[in-house]
């Protein structure tokens, strides 16, 4: 798997996806390249997935395996016992995260070790959202842009669905742009970040 990503030395990888049926989709894909990944989150069909990722850390320090793959949830991820774990690789570890926008936030950034020297980001658009701060800190771990891929480009090769898309615009009246305001107001105060973002 490492020659997949021009990685000349052994490595271990660690795929990270947002949700569970996302690590699902990659692991569907992974195995169809005879690796048996190690998935990592709350409700695995793998029970013993946590002895497995130690026993994968341990086998690779000691240089018993050559690579292994890991794939899992955000959440599971940035835990401190994963983390704990995943502190023991050296720098010959790569790591793909799908909706690499995520981790511009506070609490999922401290979970990027700088020690992995192969990253990899996915996503449709890294810049966050009047978060330039968290922006910067993907830029900055990741890299820059190596491959654009347009939507227009994926529905032209046929690899999306078709769509058409018919915007209606509607106006509010200065009754409903009050409303729109106060609700937005009481909107945004019941936003909160927690401890994971």
């Amino acid at each position: 798997a490492a020659k997949l990503f021009g990685i000349k030395k052994r490595a271990a990888i660690i795929i990270v996806a947002p949700y569970q049926h996302l690590v699902d989709q990659w692991v569907d894909d992974i195995v169809i390249f005879n690796m048996r990944p190690t998935i990592g989150y709350s409700t695995s069909p793998q029970k013993n997935w946590k002895k497995r990722l130690e026993n994968d850390v341990l086998d690779f320090q000691l240089g018993v395996i050559d690579s292994f793959c890991f794939v899992t949830t955000n959440a599971t991820f940035s835990s401190t016992y994963v983390q704990r774990l995943l502190d023991k690789l050296g720098d010959d570890t790569l790591i793909i995260v799908d909706e690499a926008h995520n981790f511009g936030s506070e609490h999922l950034s401290l979970s990027l070790s700088p020690k992995f020297e192969y990253r990899l980001a996915l996503s449709a658009t890294l810049e966050r959202h009047n978060d330039p701060q968290g922006t910067q800190i993907l830029k900055s771990y990741f890299g820059k842009k190596c491959i654009e891929y347009s939507l227009d480009r994926a529905i032209r090769e046929n690899k999306l669905t078709p769509y058409y898309y018919h915007p209606i615009l509607v106006y509010l009246d200065e009754d409903e742009i009050e409303s729109y305001k106060d609700l937005s107001y009481k909107i945004s105060r019941e936003c909160h970040v927690n401890k994971h973002g």
